[in-house]
């Protein structure tokens, strides 16, 4: 719910990975630009309670609350989409204070965009390495990891991420091109990147060998 460059965002990308999206907004035009992108897509009233309840929220797996213009409207949002049994609901807020007051009503995770944003840019430039990463959950994340040399024309058993690392690998990303089909047998080649999934520990261990 909510439509605009974050809330676009997350429902075209899940769209995107085969996933069935309803994806709703008080704006025609907002609803518009993504209609092509997504399963199916509403025009609703996001700041009124029975238009809320009639879109049926608790038998959607997730909802994602992104409304920016109208706070109140996200915290309404929130609260019935808990209400109605929705098993997990994520919020975007834009302070600290928000965060709070959306975690009192139940949002299962709370967004902080730009702020998230700003720490991943201070921790790119710290690292002096350029990579991305989703968190998970406190402990864990989704994170892109440069072949390092020492793995070049080993295959992915011999790297054993799993056993040595405690990482698992999602896909790699050869020449912009991500590669899902990767299995046991495939051959790595520096200037490729791995997308794994663990710990943001072990995650970190592995990037200060790049150093």
């Amino acid at each position: 719910m909510g439509l605009g460059h974050f809330g676009a965002s997350v429902a075209v990308r899940l769209a995107q990975r085969g996933y069935e999206v309803l994806a709703v907004d008080d704006d025609q035009e907002a609803v518009t630009r993504v209609s092509a992108h997504v399963t199916n897509t509403m025009r609703a009233n996001l700041s009124d309670e029975a238009a809320l309840r009639s879109l049926g929220l608790g038998n959607f797996d997730v909802v994602v609350v992104a409304i920016d213009k109208d706070w109140v409207g996200c915290l309404l949002a929130t609260t019935i989409a808990k209400e109605l049994g929705a098993p997990q609901v994520i919020a975007k807020a834009a302070t600290d204070m928000q965060k709070r007051i959306l975690q009192k009503v139940g949002a299962d995770k709370v967004a902080l965009p730009e702020k998230e944003m700003g720490t991943r840019v201070a921790d790119s430039l710290i690292s002096g390495i350029n990579l991305d990463f989703i968190e998970l959950t406190n402990q864990d994340q989704m994170s892109e990891i440069p072949v390092l040399p020492e793995w070049s024309g080993k295959t992915l058993a011999q790297v054993n991420m799993r056993n040595k690392y405690d990482l698992n690998v999602v896909c790699i990303i050869r020449d912009g091109v991500v590669d899902i089909a990767a299995n046991a047998k495939t051959v790595l080649r520096v200037g490729e990147v791995l997308v794994v999934v663990g710990k943001k520990s072990c995650v970190e261990k592995v990037i200060e060998r790049l150093h």
